[in-house]
């Protein structure tokens, strides 16, 4: 990831690898599959795997479509780099859960059980990531299990207690304030 600061009056200018991990950040956060199988629309238009959003953009609830994916599903969207991007972020930050299923690749929410939470990154904490995960779901997750809190959330933790096994379908793309 190279950042280039211009004078004032001018924009910032962000370019971002193709890889989901950049390398120097890889050791501190959990490998997650490449793009697959998802796609996300803000206000509908199409966010491209790792494109740097506008905030003004992603206010209310993204559609999402999905390909071979069936039954229940866990939707998680996270920022694995709250509070900071810079040197390593503490945990996850949840934005977003809710139970659902694919209607003719439609992601259709059955139960919300945290509500959506649009990005809002410190302002100067660097380009964070905004990660969409949908794992297979066996039974509803049960209410004492939902998070009460979005920061500090252990994501790995959280899908191990719940044996929720690897993500079919991920995405992400990321955004600077």
């Amino acid at each position: 990831m190279t950042t280039l600061a211009l004078p004032a009056g001018l924009l910032l200018l962000t370019v971002t690898a193709s890889c989901f991990l950049p390398v120097a950040r890889a050791q501190c956060l959990p490998d997650q599959p490449a793009s697959g199988g998802m796609t996300v629309e803000y206000r509908g238009t199409q966010v491209t795997y790792n494109e740097d959003v506008e905030l003004s953009r992603v206010g209310e609830a993204p559609s999402l479509t999905a390909d071979d994916v069936q039954g229940d599903l866990l939707l998680v969207m996270v920022d694995p780099d709250a509070p900071s991007a810079r040197p390593c972020p503490a945990k996850y930050w949840l934005h977003w859960m809710a139970e659902a299923r694919v209607q003719n690749r439609q992601v259709v929410i059955t139960t919300t059980l945290v509500e959506y939470n649009p990005p809002t990154p410190p302002q100067g904490s660097g380009p964070h990531r905004y990660q969409f995960a949908l794992y297979p779901l066996n039974e509803s997750v049960p209410a004492a299990d939902v998070p009460t809190h979005r920061g500090g959330f252990d994501l790995a933790a959280f899908a191990s207690d719940l044996g929720l096994g690897n993500p079919v379908a991920s995405f992400q793309f990321t955004a600077e304030n």
